[in-house]
């Protein structure tokens, strides 16, 4: 998985460092406007590109993020179930020890007579 976000990363530092070379290009006073809409045209084409990847990567984020909430999920439901488990033998041993004291309350109530 690690993989599938290091490609469009490169990438987009890639479409960046063209974007700043255009751009430096660009700014050039001796460059014939020919050459200088064809890298307009560039420009605006790699950053339609950059949108796209980031567009992408957001996507692929929210699916990862979906995924992991699954997960958390399924296990606050194990932790719940065995936590519901635990306590039922403290809840078995309360119920225990109070007929423990019922029967020594009548045992001593025997005792008297």
């Amino acid at each position: 998985m690690r993989m599938k976000q290091d490609i469009p990363e490169q990438t987009l530092e890639d479409i960046r460092q063209a974007l700043y070379d255009i751009d430096r290009q660009r700014l050039e006073q001796d460059l014939p406007s020919e050459e200088r809409n064809t890298l307009e045209l560039s420009a605006v084409a790699l950053r339609d590109l950059e949108r796209l990847l980031i567009a992408q990567k957001q996507k692929q984020l929210i699916k990862d993020q979906e995924a992991l909430t699954e997960e958390i999920t399924e296990l606050s439901r194990i932790i719940r179930a065995r936590v519901t488990r635990m306590n039922s033998v403290p809840k078995a041993l309360e119920s225990v020890e109070k007929i423990f004291k019922e029967i020594v309350l009548l045992l001593k109530a025997i005792g008297k007579w």
